[in-house]
């Protein structure tokens, strides 16, 4: 594997703004012990191509999403509806939505993720949703909304950690009321999706810490000792690099989408034993996210970061898949 100077200059460059954007109060070395046990998963996301989920059969306009996104919410809870239904009609003191459509034919690439991203700008108070033409754009409305329930107007270690709990958890509960509305197939691809994201969530992150740690300890990273963490992940050079490309090097990015997955995977499941006293606990979650309590608010969440129950439930989800080869899935 030959690496040009060049390339060599660069990942270093790109480590130490890795380095720059770690939080001094997080043990970023606690969370690459768990990522390592997921992604023995990784090798699985090989299996489904890009295209593979733009095979949704539920399409939707949106007006159509937003009319189901609102129902969600009427489900859900009085309050959260009411904040929704406010941002959706733009009638909220704060927040107003910002619709976009993704323009048809675009080849689904890292950059069209990048440039066609949907995120909330809190300072502007904007939620800003980029629309594909099907179920999941409920998904997205649902997923943005959510965010402006627990922001508290400070990037603590709350905010760093679990900033995508809650509206991963919000996406959990939509899987609950869209079944038996759409097709089972449509719905079994979202949830695959979801698990897939978090392991390469993982995978990113610990890619990411091995050149900072390695880095650390022995000093600027040489051709060899890059070559040694490409080995270890079975990765290419143009892979590892897009990794330390997406989302400006910050490292809290898939950190935070580690917590959400295994999160909200747990949630779901207490959603669907009790639903009321779940809604219950995301208000007593919210509460204390916007104190800077993440690991409060994580208990009263009823949330285990065990990596262990996630990757059982990702793995069982995953055999599903294989052995019914649903749609002639992709290898």
């Amino acid at each position: 594997m030959e690496l040009d100077n060049e390339f060599v200059k660069r990942i270093n460059g790109l480590i130490d703004r890795v380095k720059h954007s770690m939080h001094k109060d997080i043990n970023y070395n606690d969370i690459y012990l768990i990522c390592s046990k997921l992604i023995a998963l990784s090798k699985k996301c090989n299996y489904f191509s890009r295209n593979f989920f733009d095979d949704i059969q539920t399409k939707t306009s949106k007006e159509k999403s937003l009319k189901i996104a609102l129902q969600f919410f009427k489900s859900i809870d009085r309050e959260f509806y009411k904040k929704a239904s406010n941002i959706i009609n733009g009638k909220d003191d704060k927040y107003s939505l910002i619709i976009h459509e993704i323009p048809k034919g675009i080849p689904n690439t890292i950059k069209k993720e990048e440039e066609y991203q949907s995120k909330v700008g809190h300072e502007k108070g904007m939620v800003s949703v980029w629309l594909k033409g099907d179920i999941r754009d409920v998904y997205t409305i649902v997923h943005e909304i959510a965010h402006t329930f627990d922001f508290n107007n400070k990037y603590d270690k709350a905010r760093t950690t679990c900033s995508d709990v809650l509206p991963e958890c919000f996406e959990g509960m939509l899987d609950v009321f869209l079944t038996n509305k759409i097709p089972q197939n449509d719905l079994n691809k979202i949830e695959l999706e979801r698990y897939l994201k978090t392991i390469m969530y993982a995978f990113e992150y610990n890619v990411k810490y091995n050149f900072y740690d390695m880095k650390e300890k022995n000093g600027p990273l040489s051709a060899q000792m890059i070559r040694k963490v490409l080995r270890r992940y079975n990765t290419k050079p143009n892979n590892t690099f897009g990794f330390l490309y997406i989302d400006n090097q910050d490292i809290n990015v898939p950190l935070r989408y580690v917590y959400a997955g295994i999160g909200a995977d747990q949630f779901k499941k207490q959603f669907i034993k009790n639903s009321s006293k779940s809604v219950e606990r995301l208000k007593k979650y919210i509460e204390l996210i916007k104190e800077n309590k993440s690991e409060e608010a994580l208990k009263a969440l009823g949330i285990n970061l065990d990596p262990q129950l996630y990757k059982q439930s990702a793995q069982n989800f995953i055999n599903f898949y294989e052995q019914n080869d649903i749609d002639g899935m992709e290898r």
